[in-house]
């Protein structure tokens, strides 16, 4: 396994590693322990509901004023972490659903992502690429990993035909189906306003021309290994748009083995 393959497993891990085990401790300790004091389930639903949005729109806000990559997206996985949470303290079968539907996606749409990032290196082989900015004229240089990188952010905007789209409307339908109703739309309007980053480092890519191009900065051939992530990470992007029963059956057995 070369560096590069090593960099993805050990960014993968710190990005979604994290989230998942955090998320598993809040459902097994929200769902067995204070499911059994009814007294006490609105409190804790609207506490949750609570941090979840301050968690949407901390993440959204601050994810619009980024410069680096790598910041912009911790910050809307901040974004991310609060639909989950939405999702998960609306108390509902179909809510838990969307926790585990969503999260099996973003982790899917998280290593295409990072995957596509790190095969983009300086001539050394030792400076990649930090500003957003620096992303100019890229497409002219590698159309597939481009065009990959913007697939995944699309998903993580939540626009169709791509399964992200199907994870935030299921946390949507979610919060509207417990009468959430004024959470559930804030939520639908910060979504909107958070595509604008996805969108603007869409635009750099594909639209945007580097003038003071620097030949240094290009794409190197990336391995085996991280070629089959890339590939394997778009193609099922795609395929849980078009075919979504087998994950939204196993999503809902697991919400069953929750309760």
């Amino acid at each position: 396994m070369c560096m590069k393959d090593l960099l993805l497993t050990y960014l993968f891990f710190f990005a979604v590693v994290p989230k998942l085990s955090l998320l598993i401790i809040l459902i097994r300790f929200f769902n067995f322990i204070f499911y059994e004091y009814f007294e006490l389930i609105y409190w804790w639903s609207f506490l949750g509901e609570f941090c979840g949005i301050l968690s949407v729109i901390f993440g959204s806000l601050t994810a619009i004023k980024q410069k680096r990559i790598k910041r912009l997206l911790a910050y809307s996985s901040i974004g991310h972490v609060g639909y989950l949470m939405l999702s998960l303290f609306s108390g509902t079968y179909e809510g838990l659903q969307a926790v585990f539907f969503y999260i099996i996606l973003y982790i899917i749409t998280s290593l295409g992502i990072w995957g596509s990032f790190l095969a983009i290196y300086n001539n050394n082989y030792t400076t990649k690429i930090r500003y957003i900015s620096e992303l100019k004229s890229i497409f002219v240089l590698n159309p597939f990993l481009s065009l990959s990188f913007a697939i995944c952010l699309f998903s993580l905007a939540g626009i169709p035909p791509l399964s992200g789209f199907l994870a935030k409307l299921m946390v949507f339908i979610s919060l509207i189906n417990n009468s959430f109703y004024l959470i559930g739309l804030f939520s639908i309007l910060v979504s909107v306003i958070s595509t604008f980053y996805y969108l603007r480092v869409v635009k750099i890519i594909f639209f945007e021309k580097n003038f003071q191009f620097n030949k240094n900065i290009f794409y190197h051939s990336p391995s085996k290994f991280l070629s089959l992530v890339i590939s394997v990470s778009i193609l099922l992007i795609v395929l849980f748009f078009i075919f979504p029963n087998f994950l939204y059956l196993n999503t809902y057995f697991l919400s069953l083995i929750c309760f």
